[in-house]
């Protein structure tokens, strides 16, 4: 049986390769290099095992997705943002009920922490997972 981290992590990838601008991008996790951009990077911050209520196991998950585009498409890194957010704000999982705790926090900077500047479009995002009919 697959962990809810592991389905909504699933979930998400599945929903950004059924979008039609989205789908050949690369989705890397932070330790993975990546040589082709732009590239999305999506890392779990935090997740909160999980508390049970009335037939129903509740789970807290907050990840991060970075967008990194070169120096010269930060447009195009915020088209894909924008997109990504999208998708993020009306992600549906069979068997689960899933609830934004708070709007997406987006942030944008320039990294020169490589031998190549690129831009960074931050998303910061928490949901909670609820399990439907566990008994």
């Amino acid at each position: 049986m697959e962990t809810p981290f592991l389905i909504i992590y699933k979930g998400i990838i599945k929903q950004l390769r059924a979008n039609e601008n989205l789908k050949d991008i690369q989705i890397k996790t932070p330790s993975q290099d990546f040589k082709k951009l732009p590239v999305i990077i999506m890392q779990l911050i935090n997740g909160v095992p999980e508390k049970i209520a009335k037939n129903a196991r509740i789970y807290d998950y907050e990840f991060q997705f970075d967008v990194v585009t070169d120096k010269d498409n930060l447009v195009k890194g915020l088209e894909i943002a924008y997109q990504l957010m999208d998708i993020l704000r009306n992600l549906n999982i069979d068997g689960y009920q899933i609830i934004l705790l708070n709007d997406i926090n987006l942030s944008s900077l320039i990294d020169s922490s490589t031998t190549q500047v690129l831009n960074r479009q931050m998303l910061n995002v928490s949901f909670q997972i609820i399990e439907e009919n566990i008994i």
